[in-house]
């Protein structure tokens, strides 16, 4: 073999390799980014840095770039939030399915907190709640 064919030339003309989750609509945003769950903030951007410079419509001229490229910045915008990840998070785990959670009674309120409830009403209708003799 000639020194072309064994340093990767013909592949890195044909461009970046299709990925594996593409066909897949259940992949997992951490799948997209091929990263793990328990992943750092840092090696989540690192991971969208590095897919970014692959995939990224100006740099590849792939047809399937540009949509590529929206999986990988809608992983890195849902993962890169905290709370956002958080939320994303127990959407995964069965546990989250609310419909299956039974529904709970509200707590009734503590008696200190109804009084001043009643004195907050008390005072918005102009009462002061001072006797007023009249003198």
């Amino acid at each position: 073999m000639n020194g072309i064919a064994k340093s990767g030339f013909w592949e890195k003309l044909a461009g970046p390799r299709l990925p594996h989750w593409l066909g897949d609509k259940n992949a997992t945003h951490y799948q997209v980014l091929v990263i793990s769950n328990l992943a750092a903030p840092g090696q989540i951007d690192a991971a969208f840095l590095k897919l970014n410079f692959t995939w990224n419509p100006l740099v590849c001229r792939l047809p399937r770039a540009e949509k590529v490229f929206a999986r990988i910045a809608e992983a890195h915008k849902a993962l890169s939030d905290q709370v956002a990840r958080w939320k994303y998070d127990l959407s995964l785990s069965p546990i989250a399915v609310k419909s299956e959670w039974p529904a709970l009674a509200p707590l009734p309120a503590h008696p200190a907190v109804a009084a001043y409830q009643r004195a907050a009403e008390w005072n918005l209708h102009g009462c002061s709640g001072k006797i007023n003799i009249g003198v």
